[in-house]
């Protein structure tokens, strides 16, 4: 095979396994590297690898949800905890974002923050 031949195999190898996962790629390619004896045998074990892994990754999958857990509706958003001023000041700078979008702080148009009306005692 010629230097330009070999370029254009390439090509077309690697267009045929682009959209498999990085990692189901990197291992099916790894499982070729072990096993072929001919650059014709690359691909068509690199593509048959792969869909082993994706079946395999699939089935694991849906083992994995359970079929018999049933989620109760959730009636009521409860309220904001009950914060004075002093307590929110308290609150280290990293959690007032939190704070501020779980509703028990807000924040007023000079940019200070303070407990929600619901919130405040």
């Amino acid at each position: 095979m010629s230097e330009a031949e070999a370029e254009d195999w390439l090509g077309v190898a690697v267009g045929t396994v682009l959209d498999y996962p990085a990692g189901i790629l990197d291992r099916a390619a790894l499982e070729a590297r072990r096993t072929c004896t001919h650059h014709s045998q690359i691909v068509p074990t690199i593509i048959r690898e792969a869909d082993v892994l994706l079946a395999r990754g699939a089935s694991l999958r849906e083992a994995s949800v359970p079929t018999n857990v049933r989620f109760l509706p959730v009636e009521k958003v409860l309220p904001p905890p009950k914060l004075t001023q002093a307590e929110v000041d308290a609150i280290p700078a990293k959690l007032i974002a939190i704070e501020i979008t779980c509703g028990a702080l807000v924040r007023n148009a000079d940019g200070n923050v303070g407990p929600t009306p619901e919130a405040a005692e």
